[in-house]
């Protein structure tokens, strides 16, 4: 039976009675409340045995060419936590095919591997793929008994890997949303302290040469405290570049201006730049540069580095 769409899914259900069709809702309802993988995992595997009778749900994820037992509610050890080749069990077999599959006695059935079943309680099963056109996992159920899933049992459990790859997909897009905020956040917590690292000393830097100047102080006694205030004004344009490309690289809208040139001259330039406070603290820059180096750069972006 292949596994209808979630959209064709969300009209059949309602032909289940209405007893079912309530529980549905209210699962459906706690399902979008959800924000983390484990909590839909948690409802899903809980609600699947409430409406099936079930003896045991797993919540099964594809990962590549394995599948991943991530979660489980049984009367028994299953397999949480374990991974398995994916054309190697029954989970990979409805994810690949995008079927439900329904087996009455697993020990008859060549797609089950007996070895990993046996120490289990399973003789009966009900898997159902999650997002009928393109799986990302599967929901399992598992009788003790010889059972076979009927229609209504097929049905219910259709719908809810129908809601569970909603959730899924939803937890999904929160926490990529959260961890891009949280690299945000620390990152303008990180430009923040750098912007005002150099405003610091600027203004005691000024500051000095007020006094001077007040004083009388010739202009000749007056420029190392003017260079060191022009270093910290070209740091701090530097880190406001930084800052004004993180926003454009943010929104879509950062250039890169490649172009033709030799690398060598740039290097010097950048490395004479810094050579002056390297040598006032004994740790001069020494350089060893082929004659030439040419390629395509952003020559802009490169001598403000």
């Amino acid at each position: 039976m292949e596994t209808a769409s979630i959209v064709e899914e969300s009209a059949a259900w309602w032909r289940l009675p209405p007893v079912d069709a309530a529980r549905l809702v209210a699962a459906a309802h706690e399902l979008s409340q959800l924000r983390t993988l484990d909590g839909v995992m948690a409802v899903v595997r809980k609600r699947a045995r409430d409406l099936i009778h079930a003896e045991g749900v797993t919540f099964v994820l594809r990962e590549g060419e394995q599948v991943y037992y991530a979660d489980e509610d049984a009367i028994g050890p299953l397999w949480k936590g374990r991974r398995f080749p994916a054309n190697a069990c029954i989970s990979g077999w409805a994810i690949a095919h995008k079927q439900t599959v329904a087996i009455r006695d697993i020990y008859a059935d060549a797609r089950i591997p007996v070895e990993a079943y046996k120490p289990t309680f399973v003789k009966s099963l009900l898997m159902v793929p999650i997002r009928a056109e393109d799986p990302i996992g599967a929901i399992g159920s598992y009788w003790a008994t010889h059972h076979s899933a009927d229609d209504r049992e097929r049905l219910v459990l259709e719908t809810l890997a129908g809601f569970a790859a909603v959730a899924v997909a939803n937890a999904q897009l929160y926490q990529e949303a959260h961890d891009a905020v949280r690299a945000r956040d620390a990152w303008i917590g990180i430009a923040s302290h750098e912007l005002r690292t150099p405003l610091t000393p600027m203004k005691i830097q000024f500051q000095g040469i007020k006094r001077a100047l007040a004083r009388g102080l010739a202009p000749t006694e007056l420029a190392p405290r003017i260079e060191r205030a022009e270093r910290n004004i070209d740091r701090l344009s530097h880190l406001v570049e930084q800052l004004l490309d993180y926003s454009r690289f943010a929104n879509g809208h950062l250039q890169v201006q490649r172009e033709l040139f030799d690398l060598v001259p740039i290097v010097v330039e950048v490395c004479d730049r810094f050579n002056v406070d390297a040598q006032r603290r004994s740790t001069p820059i020494e350089m060893r540069t082929p004659a030439s180096f040419r390629g395509r750069w952003d020559q802009r972006r490169l001598r403000k580095s």
